[in-house]
């Protein structure tokens, strides 16, 4: 026999032997049950999340021939598996924080995928934020199939951060000023005719001497501002058409800020009640109710000896009474915010909301442009170069 025909020959033979092994290779493929999903579900926890649901479904690679009944079960000995995996130093979620209320699901004969089953994780927002927490969730028996040991666990992971984790700082006597404000543009006709208000800013005070300090509003007309001639250099004031609470000459300490502190400060006016309140991190701190409550114009431009007066934050006035701190979060509204609503928005709050005419987050973390988040456009730049810090939260 010629040898270019043995070679054809063994070439057949290798071929078929191949196409054997092939198919004895998939003929012998078991059918295995495994979670399907990511393996490592992440959740960032803080005072917005507080509660969470995920669903664990298994599946098997080809439809299962006869019903498959699976059974989950939380297992706290996995813990260290998951940090010698992923590098982490986690601890167990505390079971007083999780439920598994039906750990039993089933995949259905001719189906690949499982019924879900729910892990029910709640309190997250009372864990230490400094700590992660991780819950592994694995199947712990099933029938009428083998179970894939390398995937037959899912890890939840909790880690607390921040809502807030950049904020601007008003050294070097800086502000915000609007373009919008000063040429009386239409974006900011909404601020024409205020009967009701609310006036927001979470703000961190470097220090209190004497002398005026500005936080947000217009000279003249409607303006939160700490200290004036007769009050305490930390002493937070409201200046209204009406009057101002507290006055020099019945001085009240009960708004009175604290240094290096970040606290929420909000200021609301009533027109039916014509009461002016003050609230610290969601609690009221003062009252005083005005006669000859009217409409209020923070467009049209207040004439003060110094000149014309408009809208800023951080600045009113003059030169020397700006702001040295930071600050996020300044929200302007046409409407009366309730303590709660107040309590339970301080570090974030939906744009879109009934009322919110100007919501400046003080985020861009660049940059010497500040956006109005509620889209009505009337964006604010710093006078300026901007510092930019990074911060944590609520703390």
């Amino acid at each position: 026999m010629k040898k270019a025909t043995i070679l054809k020959i063994s070439s057949a033979i290798l071929a078929v032997l191949a196409m054997a092994s092939c198919q004895q290779k998939e003929w012998t493929y078991e059918n295995k049950l495994y979670i399907s999903g990511d393996k490592v579900i992440k959740t960032i926890t803080n005072i917005k999340v507080n509660a969470v649901d995920q669903d664990i479904v298994a599946s098997v690679p080809k439809p299962a021939e006869s019903r498959i009944d699976i059974t989950f079960a939380a297992d706290e000995s996995l813990v260290s598996t998951y940090n010698e995996a992923y590098y982490d130093n986690a601890i167990a979620l505390p079971a007083e924080n999780y439920t598994i209320s039906e750990p039993s699901a089933f995949i259905a004969e001719g189906a690949v995928a499982s019924t879900p089953v729910t892990v029910s994780c709640f309190g997250l927002d009372l864990l230490p934020k400094d700590q992660v927490y991780v819950l592994p969730v694995t199947i712990v028996s099933a029938t009428n199939i083998e179970i894939l040991s390398s995937a037959k666990t899912s890890y939840l992971v909790f880690q607390g951060g921040a809502l807030i984790n950049v904020a601007a700082d008003f050294e070097d006597n800086n502000y915000i000023e609007f373009e919008a404000f000063e040429k009386g543009l239409s974006s900011v006709d909404p601020y024409k005719n205020l009967t009701d208000f609310t006036m927001e800013a979470l703000i961190n005070i470097r220090q209190f001497e004497p002398g005026i300090q500005s936080v947000m509003g217009v000279e003249g007309k409607l303006l939160i501002r700490i200290s004036d001639n007769g009050l305490e250099p930390n002493q937070l004031q409201v200046v209204t058409p009406f009057g101002n609470y507290p006055t020099t000459s019945d001085p009240k300490t009960t708004c009175a800020l604290t240094p290096n502190k970040w606290t929420h400060i909000a200021v609301t006016g009533n027109a039916e009640s014509r009461e002016v309140k003050v609230y610290f991190d969601g609690q009221e701190v003062g009252s005083d109710i005005f006669s000859g409550w009217s409409t209020i114009d923070i467009v049209t431009p207040y004439q003060s000896d110094k000149g014309l007066q408009y809208f800023h934050i951080g600045y009113s006035y003059e030169a020397g009474r700006e702001m040295d701190g930071m600050i996020s979060e300044c929200r302007f509204w046409n409407v009366t915010r309730s303590q709660e609503e107040i309590a339970a928005n301080m570090y974030d709050v939906d744009p879109k909301t009934e009322g919110l005419l100007g919501y400046w987050k003080f985020n861009e973390g660049s940059g010497e442009t500040i956006n109005d988040r509620t889209g009505n456009g009337v964006n604010g730049t710093a006078h300026s170069y901007l510092v930019w810090t990074p911060v944590a939260l609520p703390e």
